[in-house]
């Protein structure tokens, strides 16, 4: 199992690997802060689901899990521990 550090570490290597379409320096703020369009959130979501395996409904989506590089990865740690 990841921890913490090690998705949001992932997360940043997936963003960095498609610069053709994020800027990672206007995605991730220095605080962590995530910064997308709706077009950005949907294909990183897609990004996600791939990368760690995991679904995400409809129902799990909320501003909340894209707040942040930390409410991000406990959304993952989450999904990927049940």
């Amino acid at each position: 199992m990841m921890d913490k550090n090690k998705i949001i570490a992932s997360i940043k290597e997936m963003i960095k690997e498609r610069d053709d379409f994020f800027v990672i320096e206007q995605v991730i703020g220095n605080n962590g802060d995530l910064n997308f369009s709706s077009i950005e959130a949907l294909e990183l979501l897609f990004m996600l689901e791939d990368k760690f395996n995991i679904t995400i409904s409809d129902n799990e989506l909320n501003l909340e899990i894209l707040k942040n590089m930390d409410s991000l990865s406990k959304f993952i740690e989450n999904k990927m521990s049940k």
